[in-house]
């Protein structure tokens, strides 16, 4: 909000060592700052436009990578020919959820900040800072007007920083006849765009089974893996969705790397896992166990999913202070098949030539093939058949 004092004694503090300002100047100012303009506008500016190439505002580096959590410096840069350069008032955007700005500083020539401090609102992602040069030895040519500290919060591949059209750069000193106030400028290629690749791998989170094959009646280990490379991380949150119709927990073992658990609970109704730890005071990094699920089939043949939750408030996540750094999910495919040992198939067999069956029984032995639709789930090459009155065969 534009409050009048503050900009009024801060734009007094401009004027000191010039010569005072007539009744009617001190009126245009007064009605100047009610209007909210944050550098002075002068009488003469309504009257004359001096000719006055547009300047060049610009990041510097304008492509920069940086891990998240990690703070990167920006300068930014305004060139402008030969003109004086006096004060700027800029405003800048970004994506709040990728990048938050930690601090913004002046740089070697505009020195005097208007504001009190720079108003920074990393919730919605816009920043704005007032500096200016009161002084009689005013920058020109190409120089730094700002130091703008970002960092970034989550992995993306690319996020903006950027200029919006609500500035203003004054030229000149503030006192003098020929002062100025640039419009704002609408030329697309005197503005640039600050990139950041912001981690470009990040953590993986992975359901690992412990087993290649699962019979009916079996229990098995899934392992929830962390690959965290080099990044530190200090959170793990992973929440996992089974069918409870197909599968049900049977218990969960917790890791050792991150000794802090948070939540450890599932629910076999519902077909959830919940399982969050952390380290307090310190980081972890490379590759370890999260924890350990058992599961137990209740079902005989069949394949399923088993999915990491991605939305809130079961979301899975890694963190390093608060900032996301997951990279990617890996869940895992769970298929059971018939114990041959416990598997148990009823058929009917009409033999040519034989009208019933009678003692002595027929010996016999058949190649059995179990599918799920088209696909083959388990094949028994020799199954005994052991033949009744009725002429059905039971092979086990």
């Amino acid at each position: 909000m534009f409050n009048l004092e503050k900009e009024f004694k801060s734009f007094l503090l401009l004027l000191k060592s010039k010569k005072a300002l007539s009744l009617i100047g001190f009126g245009l100012l007064v009605l100047g700052l009610i209007a909210g303009l944050i550098l002075i506008r002068y009488p003469q500016i309504l009257q004359k436009k001096a000719a006055f190439d547009e300047p060049t505002l610009y990041f510097s580096p304008t492509n920069v990578s940086f891990d998240v959590g990690q703070e990167e410096m920006v300068e930014i840069y305004l060139y402008s020919g030969d003109e004086s350069i006096s004060g700027v008032d800029l405003t800048l955007e970004y994506e709040s959820s990728d990048l938050e700005i930690t601090k913004i500083e002046p740089g070697p020539y505009l020195t005097e900040s208007v504001l009190d401090n720079p108003e920074i609102d990393n919730a919605v992602g816009m920043a704005r800072f007032v500096y200016v040069n009161t002084s009689d030895n005013l920058p020109s040519g190409e120089f730094a007007i700002a130091r703008v500290f970002v960092k970034g919060k989550r992995v993306v591949d690319q996020t903006r920083l950027l200029f919006t059209s609500n500035y203003e750069i004054s030229r000149e000193s503030l006192t003098q006849t020929n002062n100025l106030i640039i419009p704002s400028i609408s030329l697309a290629g005197g503005i640039y765009n600050f990139i950041s690749s912001v981690v470009s791998d990040g953590v993986v989170i992975a359901m690992i089974p412990q087993e290649d094959e699962v019979s009916f009646g079996q229990e098995f280990n899934i392992a929830v893996e962390v690959r965290a490379g080099s990044l530190n991380i200090d959170g793990v949150a992973s929440h996992i969705n089974f069918d409870h119709n197909l599968l049900r927990v049977v218990s969960i073992e917790s890791g050792t790397t991150l000794p802090t658990i948070l939540m450890n609970n599932f629910n076999n109704q519902s077909g959830s896992i919940n399982y969050v730890a952390g380290i307090l005071g310190n980081t972890v990094s490379g590759t370890f166990t999260l924890a350990t699920i058992t599961f137990e089939p209740i079902q005989q043949v069949f394949s399923t999913n088993l999915v990491f939750e991605t939305n809130n408030p079961r979301k899975t996540d890694s963190t390093f202070e608060g900032y996301s750094v997951l990279g990617n999910l890996a869940g895992a495919v769970i298929a059971t098949t018939l114990s041959p040992d416990s598997a148990t198939v009823s058929f009917n067999i009409s033999f040519q030539g034989i009208n019933n069956v009678t003692d002595p029984k027929p010996e016999k032995q058949a190649k059995v093939t179990l599918k799920q639709g088209d696909e083959v789930i388990e094949v028994f090459e020799e199954v005994s058949l052991t033949a009744n009155d009725n002429g059905s065969y039971t092979g086990r």
